[in-house]
């Protein structure tokens, strides 16, 4: 049977399969490291993490490197970090969206953010090199 969106699924045919954080993560990590540019990581990570908190927008930039990229739009509502690897500055990202962040949502922000630094660092490097 056909609707104006598609195909009907019969939900009683999906395996469905309990919610495995550790799996979700390997996962995105395993997708992240193996981008090399830039704007794809930015784009692959801002629509993964999706899954897990809604966002408008995210933005990131290093003005010393001048580098800029955005996704989404701006909102009202934001959060913001600067990014580093030991002593190497990184850029600065920042999430966007109507409502505010819950302190969980943050928590979980900050926890998949630390997944992009490795491989936001090896694209930056690849980044300065085609430049």
């Amino acid at each position: 049977m056909q609707t104006e969106q598609g195909s009907i699924i019969n939900l009683e045919e999906i395996d469905y399969q309990q919610f495995d954080g550790d799996t979700v993560y390997r996962d995105l990590d395993i997708l992240l490291e193996t981008t090399h540019s830039l704007e794809q990581l930015l784009d692959t990570f801002f629509f993964e993490i999706q899954l897990w908190i809604s966002s408008d927008g995210m933005h990131f930039s290093n003005v010393a490197r001048n580098v800029k990229h955005e996704v989404g739009f701006d909102s009202r509502n934001k959060c913001h970090y600067r990014l580093y690897r030991g002593a190497n500055y990184l850029g600065e990202i920042c999430f966007f969206r109507k409502t505010r962040y819950s302190l969980d949502e943050l928590e979980l922000i900050e926890e998949l953010v630390t997944m992009l630094i490795e491989p936001l660092q090896l694209s930056m490097a690849h980044h300065t090199k085609m430049v």
